[in-house]
């Protein structure tokens, strides 16, 4: 019997399922903006913040810390797209550095406050009795503190300085935010799985680990989202009355302290382009946040 020869063309290459995996997330990013706008809006202006902070030193057209006392209290002009403030400083070169340091500030206090958050919050949840109680008292007693004076003696204590204030802010989010990952971990603790894993011989610590945390991620995504804003404002307000970024790194709420009040008549511009840009990204975190919430928690699924 004659054995027929295969002469056809080479078989194309096999594919790795990029293209796929594009089409899954630009299809699932299209039903995000369609569903949500405005935390679509919101995941642009964060997006438009990183590319920024990240490429700061190549688009920001002029050192901003030098000094140039010619160019003092410029408005708005095609030399200087945003002004100048009163040291002649380019503000739009400040502005854009100074992005840098909120993306520093917001993302380091936010993962330096998960770890602790975590383990307060599930800990407290998972061995309940006198142990949950004493971590809810000091909870409490932090939490009763007005979060301003509590950054402000935490930063007299540890100094001003970037990683100082990042620390001191996520001090504040660790415990409030704890109180949202016992909440969600009493929830799983009380699923049959876990029941199960326990009838098995499994540790605590293994319970803990394999099946607690886990199933935990999911509100402490949210709430960190959420709370991003809150510490992009805190550290502006730090800033602001002295304790946070020190001159002259140009910090947004330092751009909106000190000398700069006195010219808020003579050249507004110096108070309110950074009060706006503040403002703006705050809205913009938050909405994503809210949208973010609104997806990932059950309770508000196709709301």
């Amino acid at each position: 019997m004659a054995v027929e020869q295969q002469t056809g063309a080479a078989a194309p290459p096999l594919r790795l399922g990029t293209d796929s995996r594009l089409s899954r997330f630009l299809s699932t990013t299209w039903r995000f903006a369609r569903r949500k706008p405005l935390g679509a809006v919101g995941a642009a202006i964060l997006v438009i913040l990183v590319l920024t902070a990240i490429l700061a030193d190549v688009i920001a057209p002029y050192d901003p810390v030098v000094q140039s006392q010619s160019e003092a209290l410029q408005s708005p002009n095609s030399r200087h797209l945003a002004g100048t403030d009163q040291f002649g400083r380019d503000m739009l070169s400040r502005l854009i550095h100074g992005a840098r340091i909120s993306i520093y500030v917001g993302v380091g206090a936010t993962i330096l406050s998960i770890v602790p958050a975590m383990a307060i919050g599930v800990t407290s949840a998972f061995f309940k009795g006198s142990y949950d109680y004493g971590i809810q008292r000091i909870v409490d007693a932090v939490q009763a503190l007005p979060g301003l004076i509590l950054l402000i003696a935490i930063v007299a204590i540890l100094g001003t300085g970037l990683w100082n204030v990042i620390v001191a802010l996520s001090f504040g989010r660790a415990f409030a935010s704890s109180r949202i990952v016992r909440g969600a971990a009493f929830q799983v603790i009380s699923m049959d799985y876990v029941d199960a894993a326990r009838s098995l011989g499994a540790t605590n610590s293994r319970i803990m680990l394999r099946h607690v945390v886990p199933n935990v991620f999911a509100p402490i995504i949210v709430v960190a989202s959420l709370g991003f804003g809150q510490i992009i404002i805190a550290e502006a307000s730090l800033s602001f009355l002295g304790f946070g970024i020190q001159p002259p790194a140009p910090s947004w709420g330092g751009m909106l302290a000190g000398e700069a009040r006195a010219y808020m008549y003579a050249a507004p511009h110096i108070l309110w382009i950074p009060a706006l840009t503040l403002g703006l990204v705050v809205f913009g975190v938050n909405m994503f946040g809210d949208a973010l919430r609104d997806v990932l928690d059950p309770r508000l699924r196709g709301s």
